[in-house]
């Protein structure tokens, strides 16, 4: 079984850094006015990432963060969930120990996030972006790590069940 793991861990880190890419790129496309200055040269730029990711968030202006005078195109939630995954896309290229995570992990994660939007819609707290930011950060983490390891794990049975005599 040990070499099962040797065998199966440089293709692990080649989908944890294809995983990275595609989350930095994501995350590049809606902070973009922090690391591009909008102007009249790159306003239909902007517009048009706008337009991807509002298939993927509301938008709304009061729950972005703004940079130059410029909304990012995901509010500060959806920002904190996909800088928590991109964290956690980090993270994974450095930490390759394969583990089986237990749900109540991914509960306990998603608690505070739950809880903060239960508390603004039944107007128990207003609407703060820094919690916002911070309950995402929290859960976008822990969902990319439990997601990276469910692929993990599903090819590990799929490789052990079919071809472990390979490795002996």
């Amino acid at each position: 079984m040990n070499n099962l793991f040797r065998h199966i861990i440089p293709h692990f880190l080649l989908l944890r850094i294809i995983f990275f890419l595609l989350i930095l790129i994501w995350v590049f496309g809606f902070s973009l006015p922090f690391f591009i200055p909008i102007d009249q040269q790159t306003i239909i730029l902007y517009q048009f990432f706008h337009k991807i990711y509002s298939g993927v968030c509301h938008q709304l202006e009061y729950k972005s963060i703004s940079v130059f005078g410029y909304y990012f195109h995901v509010c500060a939630r959806c920002s904190g969930i996909y800088i928590g995954a991109f964290i956690g896309s980090i993270i994974s290229l450095f930490y390759l120990k394969q583990k089986h995570l237990k749900i109540k992990y991914f509960y306990i994660a998603a608690f505070p996030i739950i809880i903060d939007v239960l508390f603004q819609s039944l107007n128990i707290s207003e609407y703060i972006k820094l919690s916002a930011f911070l309950t995402g950060i929290i859960f976008g983490f822990t969902v990319f790590i439990f997601f990276i390891s469910a692929i993990e794990n599903y090819f590990i049975v799929h490789k052990t069940n079919y071809s472990l005599n390979e490795f002996k």
